[in-house]
């Protein structure tokens, strides 16, 4: 490799990171758009410990049957299990009093809206339009759905809609399978009740099979409202009803402050890590250094992008031991690096082998951690998951930043120097004669 491909290659990737660098930290005005672009860090979702949130109380009653302990539990269980179906991975749901439960989420997603749509969830109904709203045989209730989940469909070439689509149980489907067939015989159209009040009707031309079924039309008019409803739908399935107590804000339980402490705290850090790298390392440091504000703004994209990203106390602690993992796999390359050289190796040779020692040791332990935190994820609350994620997403970047970027720019740094290994760091003893 020539110098001045070398020279463009870092010019190039240069400009790239300066631009990740606008996106992560600069907000502005789309031009030509009502929109505002926050910037990678400020659309990061926190949770409660750290942004504050939405708390709710609600009342667990039956209109059938008087509500016993073992119903309050079941509701917990069930509304945990619907509320992370449906992405929301910040909220909480526990048991309170004898016939209540305590519903908490972060301010990220609408969370008046949620609590709103908790409290007014009612059973849905599916009967041929000509029963009207008295319950008949045969009729499809929630103990006949099994899952129900927002759907977008395409509706023209340019044009795109939302829905729902509904799972049936076992039972269900069969059920399910003959009301269609029975409303197609007669020319009848489904008709689609939450509560007693008609949602949608819909056309059933022939019996439909498969388990399942698609409903659109109604309040649902966006992702949001599809998304609403298949909540409803799943929340009215329940034996029992939510009854809306009381509502209310909750503050940020570390302080307001936290955050932007926390934020110089990592600041602080990456700029020890720098410091140490390029005092010890010289150029290679510089390149280290280059090679972590890299790792800092994909970090950042990955947090904002991804949907069950959540940054929580866990998640600060999460970004700590990330960035040690970075420090360590530099490490390893570079004191490889040292070492091959003191061995005797010219410095092509020597960065080739500390790059090939090194790769293996820095896979088992980013692999492990990657395992480890996958595997605990599924089991913790959003404390656990937001350090798993953070510890996680940061092993999978150390490894690509650390095993491809650091040795690409290390690579483009040879034809600039490849015999001073002074500016490189790197020491032999005298007796030692080069190979």
């Amino acid at each position: 490799m020539t110098k001045k491909i070398s020279r463009l290659n870092y010019i190039f990737l240069s400009i790239v990171v300066v631009i990740g660098l606008l996106l992560s930290f600069c907000s502005f005005n789309v031009p030509f758009s009502n929109y505002r672009y926050n910037g990678f860090l400020n659309s990061i979702p926190l949770g409660t410990d750290i942004a504050g949130g939405h708390s709710a109380v609600f009342n667990v009653i039956s209109d059938e049957h008087e509500v016993t302990d073992s119903d309050v539990d079941e509701a917990v269980r069930f509304l945990n299990n619907v509320i992370t179906s449906q992405g929301y991975y910040d909220a909480v749901v526990v048991k309170q009093g004898d016939r209540q439960l305590r519903f908490e989420i972060s301010n990220n997603n609408d969370p008046v809206t949620l609590i709103e749509t908790l409290g007014s969830a009612e059973d849905i109904y599916m009967r041929s339009s000509s029963d009207g709203t008295e319950h008949v045989d045969g009729e499809i209730t929630g103990a006949d759905i099994l899952d129900a989940y927002a759907i977008k469909t395409q509706l023209t070439q340019s044009s795109y809609g939302y829905g729902v689509n509904i799972v049936f149980t076992s039972e269900g489907a069969e059920k399910f399978e003959t009301l269609t067939s029975s409303i197609a015989s007669g020319s009848q159209v489904l008709a689609v009740y939450m509560g007693d009040e008609l949602f949608t009707q819909v056309q059933v031309t022939e019996a439909q099979t498969g388990g399942s079924t698609f409903i659109s039309g109604g309040s649902i008019v966006d992702e949001a409202s599809a998304n609403n409803f298949a909540l409803q739908i799943l929340v009215g399935s329940l034996d029992t009803k939510l009854e809306l107590d009381s509502s209310s804000q909750i503050p940020a339980l570390l302080g307001e402050y936290f955050l932007l402490l926390s934020g110089i705290g990592i600041g602080v850090l990456c700029l020890a890590y720098m410091v140490y790298f390029i005092i010890k390392y010289r150029e290679l440091g510089l390149l280290a250094s280059f090679s972590l504000v890299i790792f800092g703004v994909l970090y950042l994209f990955f947090l904002q992008a991804l949907p069950i990203s959540l940054m929580t106390l866990g998640g600060i602690i999460g970004v700590v031991v990330g960035l040690a993992f970075n420090f360590v796999a530099h490490y390893m390359i570079f004191k490889n690096i040292d070492r091959e050289y003191g061995n005797g190796k010219k410095i092509p040779l020597s960065v080739k082998t500390g790059f090939q020692k090194s790769t293996m040791p820095i896979v088992d332990m980013n692999v492990v951690a990657i395992i480890a935190t996958v595997a605990i994820w599924f089991f913790g609350n959003a404390f656990v998951k937001s350090f798993c994620l953070s510890v996680c997403l940061a092993s999978c970047l150390t490894l690509f930043t650390a095993l491809l970027v650091t040795r690409g720019l290390v690579k483009w740094y040879l034809p600039f120097n490849s015999t001073k290994a002074n500016k490189m760091g790197l020491t032999r003893k005298e007796n030692v004669n080069e190979i």
